[in-house]
């Protein structure tokens, strides 16, 4: 029996996808032989090279999906197959960028100007342009669906009786349309907020405060700043003219500071050791902040410029015990003695003290001794960035067990999630969500 020849697509993706499942075990012997923090870096390439392995596949859908705007379009007239040929162009142009927003981490210094933030913008477009590609397929598979079964197709057309919701359902043209559309003045209103900082304000009701007299202790949660890539000086510069203005006894630094070396973004943080001077300054590190070279050339450079940093320790601020716990990835970091250990961080606390744990993702709370946990009065957390773009932000929503905002945990504690102060990779966020808290603990 003669087998039929597998087109070139199909040959693709079968390709990548063994790519992906064999990557890691047959590079796991090299990864593991790295020394220290070289190891941590040597997974960091490999988790880069399943990124974009994954991302050529999301590629072709996404070629796949626009293409289909061009089916039935009559040949031979100029106008329709020039309009083809430069959406194609721009269509590829987009892919690109999405494809090489990562390797630009790995590129000489030099490229890291307008180039990487070209494809850090592109990177953005993509994520959007997928989001609803992927909202359409699947409106056009339920739709499908239910007009296999005659109860059901009523419904269906009984659904749709308004003109806009019929083409939104049934034309694959307007929905490619208003994909088009959408996807560029979103991508245009989240360029225009992703460092739009904003200023929010909670109280959080703490059981015996442990402050001199009750007094509410007044605290600056700043997370996922990001430093490097296209987030430049000015930017953190501005972050921290707000927090200069703000009537703190402290500044909660957690997670994701950095997105590159000392060596080569050093001088994007000269605001910071500013404000180290002239506030209290604390910061526990973030997944980020392993990505590159060693964490430990970051962590002495902070300790010099008069930040406090939180690894596994606790200090007391106005007699709260302010507690620090390494991020939920640097056990696999390779770095020596770094692993999330809240027990640790809070050993030694005065037992009636308030105590304040930061802890970058959420999700490392559920690894703590449940009698920790109860022990703890609030936890502060970012990580998630709240999905940073509507597109994806349902599904980040559905896939974290902690997403955004207030949750109580243990026996009378408090977690606070926030969205981060500035963004990571693409520089869109959505509006609002560029965020520092300032956190009023009061007596309960």
């Amino acid at each position: 029996m003669r087998m039929l020849p597998l087109s070139p697509m199909i040959l693709v993706v079968l390709s990548t996808l063994a790519f992906i499942v064999l990557l890691v075990p047959m590079t796991k012997p090299w990864v593991q032989s790295g020394h220290e923090s070289n190891r941590g870096m040597r997974g960091r390439v490999i988790s880069i090279a399943k990124l974009e392995a994954f991302t050529l596949l999301l590629n072709l859908f996404i070629w796949q999906q626009c293409m289909q705007y061009f089916e039935g379009q009559r040949k031979g007239f100029g106008v329709d197959k020039t309009f083809k040929v430069r959406s194609q162009q721009l269509l590829l142009l987009v892919m690109a960028g999405a494809h090489s927003m990562y390797l630009f981490f790995y590129a000489p210094p030099w490229l890291h100007g307008w180039p990487f933030e070209l494809a850090n913008i592109l990177g953005g477009v993509w994520t959007n342009l997928l989001g609803f590609l992927c909202g359409f397929f699947i409106v056009n598979c339920v739709s499908w669906s239910m007009q296999q079964w005659e109860p059901t197709r009523r419904l269906l057309h009984f659904l749709t009786r308004p003109k806009i919701l019929y083409d939104l359902t049934f034309d694959r043209k307007q929905q490619i349309k208003v994909t088009m559309v959408t996807v560029f003045l979103m991508s245009l209103v989240m360029y225009y907020s992703c460092d739009k900082i904003s200023v929010r304000h909670v109280s959080l009701p703490i059981r015996n405060l442990s402050t001199p007299s009750g007094v509410p202790l007044r605290l600056a949660v700043v997370s996922d700043v990001h430093a490097g890539a296209s987030v430049r000086e000015e930017q953190v510069s501005r972050m921290v003219d707000e927090l200069l203005q703000m009537p703190v006894d402290g500044v909660l630094i957690v997670g994701d500071l950095v997105d590159g070396t000392v060596a080569d973004i050093a001088p994007r943080l000269k605001s910071i050791w500013t404000l180290a001077t002239m506030k209290p300054t604390y910061f526990v590190t973030g997944n980020h902040d392993y990505y590159y070279a060693d964490v430990r050339e970051w962590l002495s450079l902070y300790e010099k410029k008069g930040i406090h940093v939180l690894h596994n320790r606790h200090v007391m601020l106005k007699g709260v015990c302010l507690a620090g716990t390494d991020d939920i990835s640097a056990g696999k970091t390779g770095v020596p003695n770094h692993e999330i250990n809240a027990t640790l961080a809070i050993a030694g606390c005065p037992k009636e003290a308030t105590k304040v744990l930061l802890c970058h993702n959420p999700a490392g709370i559920l690894d703590f001794p449940k009698e920790t946990l109860n022990e703890i009065d609030v936890i502060f957390s970012g990580h998630t960035h709240a999905g940073q773009f509507y597109t994806v932000a349902a599904a980040v929503y559905w896939m974290l067990p902690y997403f955004y905002g207030h949750y109580d945990i243990g026996t009378h504690g408090h977690l606070f999630v926030t969205a981060g102060t500035l963004y990571q990779g693409p520089p869109m966020k959505m509006v609002g969500a560029s965020q520092i808290w300032s956190v009023s603990l009061v007596p309960s």
